[in-house]
């Protein structure tokens, strides 16, 4: 996917995008309590109990850690990942000009 940005130097972002439905993630969660020795109802249980929402405390984690955003649809969930920001090389430009002036001065 590319998303043109509407800014001065008229840039882009290059999106690498995965499709799944919501029954994959939701597969997911029941293996990994499962490992754990959980049953799934029970930590379903927990999260209610506990005002907890644990696959949005998943899709913030990937987002924080791994930089992949999620798009949570009706019936499916769309991940994005950054491949190239255009953004990037303007800040770096940004960067380099300012490394230049404290130089010289």
């Amino acid at each position: 996917m590319i998303d043109f940005v509407q800014d001065e130097i008229e840039g882009f972002i290059i999106f690498l995008a995965a499709e799944v439905p919501q029954e994959f993630l939701a597969e997911l969660m029941a293996g990994a309590a499962e490992e754990r020795g959980f049953p799934l109802e029970e930590l379903q249980a927990f999260e209610l109990e506990h005002g907890l929402n644990m696959r949005e405390e998943i899709l913030v984690d990937m987002e924080e850690t791994y930089g992949i955003q999620a798009e949570v649809g009706e019936d499916r969930l769309i991940y994005y990942l950054v491949l190239f920001d255009s953004q990037d090389i303007d800040d770096s430009r940004s960067s380099e000009l300012i490394w230049q002036e404290d130089m010289e001065n």
